[in-house]
């Protein structure tokens, strides 16, 4: 699930506001990172964003699919 360069300028200008984010290509993927902490993953198309047991609720509420 290779991430295309527009795509991945778009998830940088997304998450800009937060601050400098950068794009890590893995694997056909990419991982998103702030300050060398990666919070989100992307695949094809997607962004798919870690949660833990305090986010978990909120995603679901959402109805937010898991990787």
């Amino acid at each position: 699930m290779a991430v295309s360069a527009a795509f991945r300028d778009y998830v940088t200008d997304l998450f800009a506001p937060f601050g400098e984010v950068k794009i890590k290509l893995m694997f056909g993927g990419a991982g998103v990172y702030y300050k060398d902490q990666m919070f989100a993953l992307l695949a094809g198309e997607r962004i798919y964003l870690k949660v833990n047991e305090e986010t978990r609720a909120a995603f679901e509420a959402e109805r937010c699919k898991p990787f």
